[in-house]
């Protein structure tokens, strides 16, 4: 007797979502993965095997709702702080390769509104990126260290041993690729980051992943769990390299951890402490003017730049900070670009980006100088190359100077004598658009 069967084909769009659709409203038993997705406790890999693609698409969607408080409600007002915000393509990494899916967006109210993470596509995604991070760790260690230039930052091909040890590492790159995985997704997997900072403290040098400097990598690696808890960081500045060796060899010819742990623990203690007596005498940073570095350096940069006076520049920050800053923040934020301004000077501009000149140019606008040339007195300074002649701003007499190469740049002074050029081009260098240039021909310097 011959049967019908439905099938649902492997790249089949329109069955999958059918079928996410049905995971999504029926999904009651999909919560306890959810959970372990979030928290880390379940390998990607393992849930396709179970459910398959759609299940994955089922859990980004149960997992957005869960933050939004709810499943999306078109055109009605959510009570909540977050709301749904449409959907996005997006990529999710299992061991071996990537799982493209469509992923839900959400977005919080108005006044702050930003992108809201949803928890299970981060979760998804942190394997993938620990693994770039210790990759490139290790580049960045080993650079200029290997016979193999090529060896930094990849995993090891070629068969190592052990110094002072009977023990053999793995030898097959696909073992050990794989192993690496297991030890990155366990890693991720553990919540205390002081015991995630010592599993890997253990395994990556046991594993020996990458050609050479492993244990280094270890070491830098064991301080990433306390930078992301904001934690003292870890240094084995005062460990007697002696007593570090003999732990890493207790785990390669005893499996044992005992000593490496005391170690860790003493060492730890003795950073903690140094770390304290740093930050105090250094005092805490400002996070509202670390999280806004960048757009404060742009924006007076801008300023000096363009070579705005004091009441260009106030517009200027007025209408920037309120098309770019959250409302609730714009006033700290328009304080702190205004006193930014006010304490430049010629040892400190650099920090912007901006040139010499430009500095130069901003300095007269912003100081709105009002220079004459009755008697420029030039001469040449053979110290510094360059011509030296005087202005007057005010009741203040200013010293000047235009260099050789902007002679020869601007005024075709190349093989003639420069107090000539100067003098027969007097007019323009001596004009107030010549003093505010962008081309970095004059500076101002009050005597």
């Amino acid at each position: 007797m011959k049967k019908s069967y439905h099938t649902i084909r492997k790249q089949g769009k329109v069955n999958e979502q059918e079928l996410a659709n049905f995971l999504i409203k029926n999904g009651q038993g999909l919560l306890p993965m959810v959970d372990l997705i979030e928290q880390c406790q379940m390998a990607c890999d393992e849930l396709i095997d179970v459910t398959g693609r759609a299940a994955i698409q089922a859990v980004l969607q149960l997992s957005a709702m869960e933050t939004a408080g709810g499943p999306p409600q078109q055109g009605k007002r959510r009570s909540g702080e977050v709301v749904f915000y449409g959907r996005q393509p997006g990529q999710v990494f299992l061991s071996d390769r990537k799982l493209e899916v469509d992923r839900p967006r959400l977005r919080s109210k108005a006044p702050r509104s930003q992108e809201v993470e949803v928890p299970a596509y981060r979760a998804m995604q942190g394997q993938e990126q620990m693994r770039r991070g210790v990759l490139n760790l290790h580049g960045i260690l080993a650079q200029n260290l290997l016979p193999d230039e090529a060896a930094a930052g990849r995993l090891r091909r070629i068969a190592v041993g052990i110094e002072s040890s009977a023990f053999h590492p793995l030898e097959v790159p696909q073992l050990i690729e794989e192993c690496f995985n297991q030890v990155l997704a366990t890693a991720q997997a553990i919540h205390d980051p002081f015991e995630q900072s010592f599993f890997a403290m253990v395994h990556l040098p046991y594993l020996q992943p990458f050609d050479d400097v492993n244990k280094r990598v270890s070491r830098l690696a064991a301080n990433i769990p306390f930078i992301k808890a904001n934690l003292s960081p870890l240094s084995f500045t005062s460990v007697p390299r002696s007593t570090y060796t003999d732990a890493i060899l207790g785990i390669h010819e005893l499996n044992g951890v005992d000593l490496l742990k005391d170690v860790y623990i003493w060492a730890y203690e003795r950073s903690a402490e140094r770390y304290a007596a740093v930050r105090q005498s250094l005092g805490d940073p400002d996070p509202f003017k670390q999280l806004h570095r960048e757009a404060l350096r742009q924006l007076v940069g801008d300023v000096v730049r363009r070579r705005m006076d004091r009441k260009e520049a106030g517009a200027h920050i007025a209408e920037w900070v309120k098309s770019n800053i959250a409302w609730d923040e714009q006033g700290r934020f328009r304080e702190m670009a205004e006193s930014d301004l006010l304490s430049l000077h010629e040892g400190n501009f650099a920090r912007l980006q901006v040139r010499p000149s430009e500095f130069a140019a901003w300095q007269i606008a912003w100081e709105n100088k009002e220079l004459i040339f009755p008697a420029p007195e030039e001469r040449h300074d053979d110290s510094r190359d360059v011509i030296v002649f005087w202005g007057q701003d005010r009741a203040q007499r200013v010293r000047c100077a235009i260099s050789r190469e902007a002679l020869d740049d601007h005024f075709h002074g190349d093989n003639i004598n420069k107090l000539e050029v100067f003098r027969e081009n007097r007019p323009a260098m001596t004009s107030r658009e010549a003093n505010t240039s962008p081309a970095g021909s004059n500076r101002t310097e009050p005597s």
